[in-house]
């Protein structure tokens, strides 16, 4: 991968702009101030964030599942309650 500014291969990530730059680019007035990381760590860091948030949502989703059963369960139950012909009370 080449920028296409400079011709520069692309060694870095911006962390503030997400963006891939060259040398030159993190030298420049754009990214001079901004915090940059070589571009296999922050891919690494990215997979580990990204693998976080995943668990996270497993987890989550596992949680909405059960929850779904308890209440199918629950409206199974309501229904054949009250689906049940009620015999009158004579008095």
């Amino acid at each position: 991968m080449v920028c296409e500014q400079h011709g520069e291969a692309l060694k870095l990530f911006c962390e503030t702009d997400q963006v891939l730059m060259c040398l030159i680019c993190q030298e420049s007035r754009a990214h001079r101030a901004h915090p940059a990381a070589p571009i296999q760590e922050a891919a690494q860091q990215c997979k580990e964030q990204l693998q976080t948030q995943l668990q996270l949502l497993r987890g989550e989703k596992k949680r909405l599942e059960a929850l779904q059963g308890s209440e199918s369960q629950k409206h199974q139950e309501y229904q054949v309650h009250t689906a049940r012909p009620h015999k009158p009370t004579h008095q």
